[in-house]
């Protein structure tokens, strides 16, 4: 017998909106969604509706969408990519990937939230921090060493490896939000988005030194109030973007490795200056970074030659794969992976975590809502919060 069931009102318009606006083909919703890529073009082209069951496959495996989105009589206006990434050109943008677009959709999510946490008025203690591209890189850098109170003696002190969690207390202590989000490193190593409560994405995917660059690169582009994503390719940016990041670039290399502290391990080394990977293999290890780092601030002192730069950076990249693949194999031979509450605190930070918690203590929010925002199941939230305010 047939059914009688009334069609569920879901706009066409949307339905296809939802798709591309996830940087989605026919061919990868099918496989996410479960459903026949026939089948995905004829509701998009108003041929049937899918069912209840079929449009939460669509809302919540594919599109990454509250159903009641779907529900529309015409898609919703959202900024486009390129607002928020400016110094892509339209085509790059819409050529950016369904994780690269979840990123950004999920940092915007955390930034929103951020608004309604913090108490009223509240902004990013960075915001404080006034600089100007006129002034030396080396000069802003040490300037903001001492803004964020981090001596070069205690980077020192750091334990080797694992450096970006050392480091990212610091930046969040600025009321900067610091996530680590999965995107294909060929379309961004990193992006932030200016504003109240600004954030910063590193991607999840790259190496550890090379997210520990990113952050304070980005951490640069707060400075000026300005968003946009970090690829770090040998003439990939227009050039009217060019000498901001490259002056982003000297700003991270000359945080990370101070000009004067460098060049007294150089001369207590008694280093050649031939920069073999071995010599900067001690620098790095001396100062917490990746030999990147600091061959960059050599090229920046004129220590070191700048046409050497991109021809090492592809060995060092080639390396850190080839061990990272090894580690990723270690890692999926342990059973049951990475626990929900330590996932939560890796990829979200210690600052979301305790604006959500304390809006809970304050009554301001409720339990269901904390383990919404913060993406964890209930009966771990206790868990989370006692490792964050350890």
């Amino acid at each position: 017998m047939a059914s009688s069931a009334t069609p569920l009102p879901v706009s066409k318009a949307v339905l296809a909106w939802a798709r591309i606006s996830a940087g989605l083909t026919l061919e990868q919703a099918e496989h996410k969604a479960g459903h026949s890529k026939e089948k995905i073009l004829a509701w998009e082209r108003g041929e049937g509706v899918p069912s209840y069951p079929q449009l939460e496959d669509l809302a919540y495996k594919a599109y990454k969408r509250p159903i009641a989105l779907f529900f529309l009589a015409e898609p919703p206006a959202e900024p486009s990519i390129t607002q928020d990434f400016r110094n892509l050109t339209n085509a790059e943008a819409e050529h950016l990937g369904f994780q690269t677009r979840i990123a950004l959709r999920k940092a915007k999510h955390v930034q929103a939230l951020m608004g309604e946490l913090r108490p009223p008025g509240e902004r990013a203690r960075l915001l404080e921090f006034k600089t100007t591209t006129k002034e030396d890189p080396e000069q802003v850098a040490a300037r903001f060493r001492s803004f964020i109170d981090l001596p070069i003696a205690t980077q020192k002190q750091f334990r080797t490896g694992d450096n970006v969690s050392q480091f990212r207390p610091f930046v969040e202590a600025m009321g900067v939000l610091v996530l680590k989000l999965d995107m294909p490193l060929e379309e961004a190593r990193a992006f932030a988005l200016s504003g109240e409560h600004p954030v910063i994405v590193l991607n999840a995917k790259d190496k550890e030194n090379a997210q520990l660059f990113s952050l304070f690169h980005e951490v640069c582009h707060l400075l000026f109030n300005t968003s946009g994503v970090f690829r770090d390719e040998d003439g990939h940016l227009r050039q009217e973007y060019r000498a901001v990041e490259d002056y982003c670039n000297r700003f991270a290399a000359a945080f990370l490795v101070p000009r004067d502290a460098l060049l007294a391990e150089v001369k207590k080394l008694s280093l050649s200056g031939e920069w073999t990977d071995a010599e900067l293999g001690k620098l790095a290890g001396i100062f917490k970074v990746s030999r990147e780092v600091i061959y960059r601030q050599l090229v920046a002192l004129n220590m070191a030659d700048a046409d050497d730069l991109w021809p090492r950076r592809r060995l060092w990249a080639a390396q850190a794969k080839a061990t990272s693949k090894e580690k990723n194999e270690k890692l999926k031979e342990k059973d049951g992976g990475m626990p929900g509450w330590m996932r939560t605190r890796y990829e979200k930070g210690d600052l979301f975590v305790r604006s959500v918690y304390d809006a809970y203590a304050a009554d301001r929010i409720t339990l269901a809502d904390v383990s919404q925002y913060l993406e964890v199941k209930v009966e771990q939230v206790e868990r989370l919060v006692e490792e964050v305010y350890r």
